[in-house]
């Protein structure tokens, strides 16, 4: 703060001082301050009650805000890292408008808000609703997913395990890659089998296929078969009545 006394009211004095021929009138006129009060407050957008100063080696000495509401910054003017479930917003007399962490079940603390994920209401909040945009990155522990809520390929979570758990996700086991596509189902940890093979672990052909392991696709006729299912190992289609041959394609005897 500066004070610039540039002119004393004088009150017609110098008028005074022509008329009474004494020059020394208007020297008798000075300043005085009776009284000066100053306040100030921090830019805080309602997110602190309380400024600290900045060290004393900073470049610029001011008040820095001690952000509450999971906001941070020099006058908590943004969410702080991993509170983005929601956008930023100045606080108000009714709402504290609070910044909302991520939901990433424990996984990761890092994330980031889009507009378009809080539009498809894609994100999973706190609360257990879906609002907010909050995506999650480097997902940890085998986790995927905006709110690392899946496991990876190749790994799955047993019924009954949280996902919040640290070992949410465990390996698919006993998955041949050759029957499977490597990846197991969350809860049982069934292989999930390419086309032609079926079972817990891909073990066996899948209907309409036949010749394990090298599984065939059943070229049954449609017109001819009960089904349209072939028996395993041989691959005869089950033909009615009226229909023989292994797929069934011609008429039986007297028909």
């Amino acid at each position: 703060m500066r004070l610039r006394l540039l002119r004393t009211k004088t009150l017609l004095g110098h008028l005074m001082a022509v008329a009474r021929q004494d020059p020394t009138v208007t020297r008798r006129y000075f300043y005085s301050i009776k009284d000066i009060s100053i306040g100030g407050r921090c830019v805080c957008n309602g997110h602190a009650e309380v400024c600290d100063k900045t060290e004393p080696g900073d470049t610029y000495r001011r008040l820095l805000c001690r952000c509450r509401h999971n906001t941070c910054g020099a006058q908590c003017e943004t969410c702080c890292p991993g509170y983005v479930q929601k956008p930023w917003q100045p606080a108000t007399l009714y709402d504290s408008n609070e910044c909302e962490a991520c939901n990433c079940h424990g996984h990761t603390s890092e994330c980031y808000y889009d507009a378009d994920v809080a539009a498809r209401r894609e994100s999973l909040d706190m609360a257990g609703r879906y609002e907010g945009g909050g995506v999650c990155v480097n997902c940890q522990h085998n986790t995927e997913g905006i709110n690392c809520e899946r496991c990876v390929a190749g790994f799955y979570r047993p019924a009954g395990r949280s996902a919040s758990a640290r070992d949410a996700c465990v390996p698919c086991t006993g998955c041949d890659p050759n029957f499977s596509t490597g990846d197991c189902e969350d809860g049982s940890g069934q292989c999930i089998c390419k086309p032609q093979y079926a079972g817990q672990r891909c073990e066996r052909c899948a209907v309409g296929y036949f010749g394990w392991p090298r599984c065939q696709e059943c070229e049954c006729n449609v017109n001819g078969t009960e089904g349209a299912v072939c028996e395993v190992g041989g691959g005869q289609c089950p033909c009615k009545p009226n229909y023989e041959g292994q797929n069934c394609d011609r008429c039986a005897y007297t028909y």
